[in-house]
This record gives C-alpha cells, structure tokens and sequence, in this order.
C-alpha cells in the first residue's frame, strides 16, 4: 500500500521499515525503522485518514503518526489494549472531528480504534466474521470490507456478514479503491469489482497467476501484483477489458 501525503509518497517494506520520499526531490528519500519511531520493521498496510498516517506492522503492532510530512513528525505507538500485535491491514478514515481507524489481524481478527483509543475487537465465533485470520482491509464509505482466505466480510450494524457471491475462489488477499471509487478485490480467482447493488462482485478477470496486490493511479490505471507457481512476482495493468503482462 503507497499512499501519498500532498507531495511525500510512503511505501512499507517487508523488513526494512517506512520509505518516505518526495516527489519533488527523489534524492531525499528517508527510510523510518522500528525503534524510537514505527513500532516494526514488517510493514503490511498504510493508511492515510485525513489526519494521521497509520502504520500497521506484522511484527509490533499499529504506529500512529502526526504530521507526517514535516522533518519532526510525532509518533505513538499502538502496543497494548489490541486483539494482537501481528497487524496485517489498516484503513481509516477522518470526518465530523472524529477519526475512525479499523485494523486487521493474524489470528486474531478486526480491531477499532476510535478518536486514537483502542477497544473493540470483532471476533469470527461471536461477530460473523469468516475467519480471524484477516488478510486486508477497506473501508467503501462507511461500509468496512474484511478480506480472508475464506471469503471477505462486510460489517453490516455490530455484526459481519458474508460477502462472497461472485467469486469464483474466496481465497482473498488484497482489497483496494481503483480511480473511480469502486471496490476491488484481488485473490486465487482474480480480480473482482463490487456491484453495491446487486450486493456481490463482477469478475475483472485474471494475470494468470494468484493476485496478492492492487493499485490504482490516479488517471484510471488497475495494477495488480501476482505470484506464479514458483513464487515469482507477476506484474499486470488492466486495458481496455484485459490484462496486459508488465516485465518486472
């Protein structure tokens, strides 16, 4: 997940941290590490609210940071009052005053943290949810998706429910918002797209491999991140319909 900030681009790595850099002056990349800053090296999600950065780490938990793109940004790092600190996603986002941050899990389901305070943890045996091995998650306005290997579930009031019509594989890795605001999804069936109305997906089809990533660009462009049989990373754009192999 590469979310930007006005001119500065973050970008977590597997084990070495936070890339910052800005666009205007590539040269000035800083990496931030676990430690003092970040709670952890194994950065697996990136959300920007309106208000914060947040951090998710496989590793240690959820870092929080303030003024993200000053040379003095403020950290406070999420240890404690979580349902685990292997994080594997993070989505949020700020309105009315009020920030909303929701953050996935290995084991151990969907966390919330409301206004920057840690509490309610959603469960697969008392709140619906597939699984608690929770692999991404997106926000689609107010509505939460929770991608799993079992499918993905959407937070309907206090409780989960199942949406996985449509897809042809409910092994689901990635969820994101392409250009336009949709919902897609990324698995071992490909990609899809979510039709709100009719309440379950339309396929995008597939890059010939398992789809472990998307992203969206601003002028319209769906990427998607694959790995083939010998674990190799497979790169793909959509075009008109189709997916066009990218030579990586």
């Amino acid at each position: 997940c590469i979310p930007s900030v006005g001119d500065v681009i973050f970008a977590g790595a597997e084990t070495g941290g936070l890339i910052v850099m800005d666009r205007a002056n590539p040269g000035s990349m800083e990496r931030w590490i676990g430690g003092p800053g970040l709670s952890g090296n194994n950065v697996t999600g990136l959300a920007w609210t309106g208000r914060f950065l947040w951090v998710a780490t496989l590793d240690n938990g959820l870092t929080r940071v303030d003024d993200p793109t000053s040379r003095t940004p403020n950290f406070r790092q999420y240890l404690d009052n979580l349902g685990s600190r292997r994080v594997t996603g993070v989505t949020g986002r700020f309105g009315g005053g009020s920030e909303l941050v929701y953050y996935a899990m290995q084991g151990a389901g969907v966390g919330k943290i409301e206004n920057g305070i840690a509490g309610l943890v959603y469960g697969a045996d008392q709140d619906g949810l597939l699984s608690n091995d929770v692999n991404d998650l997106q926000l689609l306005g107010d509505e939460l998706f929770a991608a799993t290997d079992l499918g993905v579930s959407r937070l309907n009031g206090s409780l989960f429910v199942d949406a996985n019509d449509g897809l042809t594989n409910p092994w689901v890795y990635d969820l994101a918002l392409d250009a336009g605001g949709n919902l897609v999804a990324g698995g071992k069936g490909g990609v899809f797209r979510w039709d709100a109305q009719a309440e379950a997906w339309t396929s995008l089809g597939g890059i010939g491999s398992w789809v472990v990533g998307l992203a969206a660009q601003e002028d319209g462009t769906l990427w998607a991140l694959g790995l083939d049989s010998s674990q190799d990373g497979v790169l793909a754009r959509a075009e008109e319909g189709s997916w066009v192999s990218v030579a990586v």
